[in-house]
């Protein structure tokens, strides 16, 4: 038999005989993530010799693979595999169907183990197995297999065929993308004395754990061609970042976490990245009337929001990530109570915040149609009532809107205000315990 030549002896390498000098994670809002690395190695010398990395995350994207060496001229990929079939028991018996198998028995009355061999027949279910000429559904015992098949990996690896001349170390840089890295944020609000909080949660379910790395986070909607994978329960993990930097990147924001971190493969890490001790913060009531027009009267719900701007100001100033606000009051004995949620979009500097926190308990209102009557040239007027009543013990400002389709005439004409797309809205004052009946008319050019 003929020798092959060196060049072609395949050499391997696992990471083992690498070091990873450094790592830096970018996550998107999508589940997306972009890993960079630095690994120092020393490569097999030849040409067409095999190279292989080992604890990769199993969620990568083969075909965004870069591997490249900045100092080394005579580095070069010819291939690049990437091994993700990694081991489970259906995998490892479905590679030993009709083959003959071990069982460990144990009777259960002496505790005495007997090895028996038999054949895998099916591994679907409880399996199916032929044991002394007799069919077993489900194993009779611990089922022992002589070695682990070819085929399967231990953890997800990338190997290349490469070709190298250098002999001493040298520095590579890797980069992938991968899925399963989602990040979110979540804020808590006290309404009572504006303390606001915001946390960022990492989730990692990428098949891989990130330990000493550089984080960043981009928010903004980028265009991907697949879905990101869902969700997995994972340990939750929580530390605070001393100050978290932002700056534009692209059409997005991009925020640094100040400290390396670890990101262990199942696990939720939260991380503080802005606070603020005294919010300015404005509570509204608004009376939203989307077109009540029976005879009846009609309740509409008060709603209750409450707005502030995310300002220097207000000990903010940096664009907020979307995400849930959830809003706190504090009670008289001095502890928090939930009082409502609200989702918010990305927020830029200095724009406003409002989060609807729910309904009004105290400030109660009716509606109702008083007449309706056909005018000359195809004309109908209508005239309404709304009345509110201000049960509380100070006095508050309630925005009365009511949506008004096509080309009307509002009488008094200086009671609304058009707000646009028809909205037409009349601010209204209200002392404690005090009840205001508005009555006004519309004219719709039919």
């Amino acid at each position: 038999m003929k020798q092959k030549p060196l060049l072609y002896i395949l050499f391997l390498f696992a990471l083992n005989n690498s070091t990873i000098e450094s790592t830096n994670l970018t996550l998107y809002n999508d589940g997306t993530g972009y890993v960079n690395q630095t690994i120092k190695t020393e490569l097999p010398i030849g040409e067409f010799v095999d190279w292989k990395l080992d604890n990769l995350a199993a969620s990568l994207e083969a075909t965004s693979v870069r591997l490249f060496s900045a100092s080394n001229d005579s580095f070069k990929i010819h291939e690049q595999n990437f091994e993700y079939d990694l081991v489970n028991k259906s995998k490892i018996l479905e590679k030993y169907l009709g083959k003959e198998i071990k069982f460990a028995i144990t009777n259960i009355s002496t505790g005495r183990i007997t090895n028996k061999k038999g054949l895998l027949l099916s591994n679907i279910g409880e399996g199916v197995y032929k044991i002394d000429n007799e069919i077993y559904i489900g194993a009779p015992g611990r089922i022992i297999l002589p070695d682990l098949p070819d085929g399967l990996a231990i953890k997800p690896s990338l190997k290349w065929k490469i070709s190298n001349s250098k002999k001493t170390k040298q520095d590579l840089h890797l980069s992938y993308l991968m899925s399963g890295t989602p990040w979110s944020s979540d804020y808590s609000l006290n309404v009572n004395d504006g303390s606001f909080v915001g946390w960022v949660t990492l989730n990692n379910n990428s098949g891989t754990s990130f330990t000493d790395s550089n984080i960043s986070l981009v928010a903004g909607e980028i265009n991907r061609a697949k879905q990101p994978v869902e969700n997995l329960r994972m340990q939750k993990v929580y530390t605070e970042a001393d100050s978290v930097q932002s700056e534009s990147l692209f059409e997005y924001h991009m925020y640094t976490l100040p400290n390396k971190t670890d990101l262990p493969d199942k696990s939720i890490k939260q991380v503080k990245f802005v606070s603020s001790s005294n919010i300015e913060l404005q509570r509204k009531y608004t009376i939203e009337n989307h077109g009540y027009s029976y005879q009846s009267v009609n309740k509409i719900p008060v709603k209750v929001s409450v707005e502030f701007l995310n300002s220097d100001k207000n000990g903010l100033g940096i664009p907020l990530p979307k995400g849930l606000i959830r809003m706190f009051a504090t009670d008289s004995n001095g502890n928090n109570q939930f009082v409502g949620e609200d989702r918010v979009s990305h927020t830029p500097k200095n724009e406003k915040i409002s989060l609807n926190a729910g309904e009004a308990f105290d400030i109660v209102s009716d509606f109702k149609e008083l007449s309706t009557r056909n005018l000359e040239g195809n004309k109908t007027e209508k005239k309404y009532q709304l009345s509110i009543r201000n049960r509380k013990d100070t006095i508050v400002t309630v925005s009365y809107k009511a949506r008004l389709w096509g080309d009307v005439q509002i009488k008094p004409s200086d009671m609304f205000k058009n707000i646009g797309n028809n909205w037409y809205e009349s601010k209204i004052n209200i002392n404690p315990n005090q009840e205001i009946t508005l009555d006004y008319t519309v004219v719709f050019n039919n």
